[in-house]
């Protein structure tokens, strides 16, 4: 089940279609964290494209065995809320691979 987002009044804020002419990739390898820049606050489609990765979400930082970080299988994706300020960090697992990082639009 997602969650949507939440207006000031309480109400959840309807989201739309993956906005995928916005959407980004993250290469990341099994020995470095690798980080976007700043994401605009909003709700996003993160995909592990071809390997199992380390994620987390904060302002800085680094993904890996560490508190904060969860995995993400190869082929899997998940919805993230980002908050203002923050960012996406991966590593892989055990190989390098990519992130698909796609925002929702909301209605």
């Amino acid at each position: 089940m997602i969650r949507t987002q939440t207006n000031q009044n309480g109400e959840a804020v309807a989201l739309s279609a993956l906005n995928s002419d916005a959407g980004t990739l993250l290469a990341f390898t099994e020995t470095a964290s690798a980080s976007t820049s700043i994401l605009e606050p909003g709700v996003y489609l993160v995909s592990a494209l071809d390997a199992a990765a380390f994620v987390r979400i904060s302002a800085t930082g680094a993904a890996g065995i560490l508190a904060g970080s969860f995995p993400l299988p190869a082929g899997a994706a998940t919805p993230i809320v980002i908050k203002t300020g923050q960012r996406i960090h991966a590593r892989g697992v055990d190989a390098a691979g990519t992130l698909s990082i796609i925002p929702f639009e909301n209605q």
